[in-house]
């Protein structure tokens, strides 16, 4: 039975050497670990926040002016909204000045390039990203400031490899400031610690917008799992 009173979002954050890892549930909850017994006692953060919660997340996370590449199902239509050029071997993100885009045909995934302040193919992003992460995770990289170009196989390498992304120790060789993983229902981040703060801030103020209070979650969901436990 769901309870009203419990009006808490627990979100987990984790030091990685000079990384701030935070998780961020699709559920409200008690800062416990996920019980079986108990599970269906918290409220769905939509049902609170609206179905919109994760675009609102993911605009507070991702730096509008750096570049940032997308790992998104190929089937979504919003691809072909953004009109892409083809993705070369090297981008160079200095003098990127328009979005690009490939598809990795067998795996029905496609990666998208999209330049800093281009805010028409952000907002896209923001609005479409995490419809359906059940199976297959989708990852959001915003470029560190200066970074001089990305090789799209190694991102890909990276996206299709479970024990890579999986395993924050991979983070620093991909030349990004801001990760996110969308991965089955919850969104997860990795930052500059000195960052942190701020976007900590802004998270308990936009939930103190949706009349939730934030507390901490457990340690140990503040990096998605690959083969996540069943629930005890």
């Amino acid at each position: 039975m769901k309870t009203e009173a419990v009006r808490t979002w627990p979100i987990a954050t984790r030091r990685f050497g000079g990384l701030m890892l935070l998780g961020l549930p699709q559920h409200l909850g008690d800062g416990q670990p996920p019980r079986r017994e108990n599970f269906d006692e918290f409220q769905p953060l939509e049902a609170v926040a609206g179905a919109d919660w994760l675009e609102q997340v993911l605009g507070l996370m991702l730096p509008r002016d750096l570049v940032w590449a997308w790992w998104l199902p190929t089937r979504i239509p919003v691809l072909r909204q953004l009109a892409p050029g083809t993705l070369p071997d090297a981008v160079r993100l200095q003098s990127l000045s328009r979005v690009l885009s490939r598809r990795w045909f067998w795996r029905g995934m496609s990666l998208a390039v999209i330049p800093p302040l281009h805010a028409q193919a952000q907002d896209l992003l923001v609005q479409a990203a995490g419809a359906d992460t059940e199976q297959l995770p989708e990852f959001i990289w915003a470029a560190s400031p200066d970074l001089d170009s990305w090789r799209p196989t190694e991102l890909v390498a990276w996206c299709c490899d479970r024990s890579a992304w999986g395993n924050p120790n991979t983070l620093s060789a991909l030349g990004a400031n801001t990760v996110v993983v969308l991965f089955d229902g919850d969104a997860y981040c990795a930052l500059p610690t000195e960052r942190a703060a701020g976007l900590e801030r802004d998270l308990r103020e936009q939930a103190a917008r949706w009349g939730l209070s934030v507390i901490a979650g457990p340690e140990t969901m503040a990096w998605p799992d690959p083969m996540p436990p069943k629930l005890p």
